[in-house]
């Protein structure tokens, strides 16, 4: 068997073939995940400040920053290309690639899934209870070990160009939401789709006073933007804090 397929129309054809198996192993698990962390009482960027549970105050931290070209072009070239090129080739492709088999593109993907609950933990607020935090890594490993498991099989069947390339497709998918919130948000009304993630902050007022942040130097917000706003962009602006106390 060829090591690595590189024909340019192989590929394409097998692109195609393999696209369904792409959106049941890749894409389904994350859907499922959704889901589990609805069942599971999992809410990501949702904080109760006085028994009231808040959804808003993340959009909220996020306008503090006006979104620019750079930030969605870094978004896009490092989450979308960058990273699952160097995840491909660090945890499945090396090890395939130096003759390692099954047994070295196992223990890459083993690392690889175990990697992405370490920092999807951070997307909870953080006074989440440690039970939340130990179903959430769960429901991870499962949706990640699924992944993991179909793009490792590309690789040992000779289709690891085509891992890269799907691993690629679904993280411009996943950060698609987040370069290009507007259009987003607009194809999720006319689809009447909401995600299964709870706490929508129906009726809830977006403050008006700043907040805190919790980033690695717990930045302060200070008359509605930070000191160093570059700490508070992205997932950090999901470790929202508490209101400040007027």
């Amino acid at each position: 068997m060829v090591l690595v397929y590189t024909e340019p129309a192989l590929l394409a054809k097998y692109f195609f073939l393999f696209l369904p198996l792409e959106a049941l192993l890749d894409f389904g698990p994350d859907i499922v995940a959704s889901f589990a962390y609805r069942f599971a009482g999992i809410e990501l960027g949702v904080m109760s400040v006085g028994g009231v549970r808040k959804r808003h105050y993340v959009k909220y931290v996020k306008s503090l920053f006006p979104r620019s070209f750079e930030s969605g072009l870094e978004e896009i070239v490092v989450t979308g290309l960058y990273y699952p090129l160097f995840e491909e080739m660090v945890f499945r492709g090396l090890p395939y690639l130096l003759g390692f088999g099954v047994i070295g593109v196992a223990l890459g993907t083993a690392v690889w899934v175990l990697m992405h609950p370490v920092w999807r933990l951070k997307l909870l607020p953080v006074n989440a209870d440690t039970s939340v935090k130990l179903k959430m890594f769960a429901i991870d490993v499962f949706d990640y070990s699924i992944a993991g498991a179909w793009l490792s099989w590309l690789w040992l069947h000779g289709f690891g160009v085509l891992a890269v390339s799907y691993h690629i497709m679904h993280n411009l998918v996943v950060v698609a939401p987040e370069v290009f919130p507007e259009g987003f948000s607009w194809l999720m009304d006319k689809l009447k789709f909401k995600f299964p993630f709870g706490g929508s902050g129906e009726g809830e007022e977006i403050p008006k006073s700043p907040v805190y942040v919790h980033t690695v130097k717990r930045v302060r917000v200070e008359h509605g933007m930070p000191e160093t706003p570059e700490l508070c962009i992205a997932q950090d602006a999901y470790h929202y804090v508490k209101k400040e106390s007027s």
